[in-house]
């Protein structure tokens, strides 16, 4: 019946006891977040992490609070890529902190 389906589908993931079911979902990892940014930092001087060459063209870019930034690829290689080189790098004298973070399912 329904378990059978569920166990065949690659659109469900059941628990191991199958008395739970998740969607199966694979989310993008295409952005980037920077810490430590300021919020105040001129865009062009965010960007300038970025002019490494390897690293990818940016899709979007976007400050949040807590001295955030949000940058995004266009795809989850060009990000990973992009992430290997520039966690060595400075900003303004110290380390950058980043980290790839996955797209979120709902807005």
């Amino acid at each position: 019946g329904l378990l059978r389906v569920m166990r065949a589908s690659t659109a469900v993931m059941l628990s191991e006891d199958e008395s739970r079911v998740k969607p199966n979902i694979q989310l993008p990892r295409n952005t980037i977040v920077l810490f430590d940014v300021p919020m105040s930092t001129p865009e062009a001087e965010v960007r300038s992490i970025f002019a490494t060459p390897g690293c990818g063209e940016i899709v979007e870019l976007k400050s949040d609070r807590n001295n955030l930034w949000f940058v995004k690829f266009a795809n989850e290689d060009i990000t990973t890529q992009t992430f290997m080189i520039i966690r060595s790098q400075t900003f303004n004298g110290a380390p950058v902190h980043c980290r790839v973070k996955a797209e979120t399912l709902y807005p």
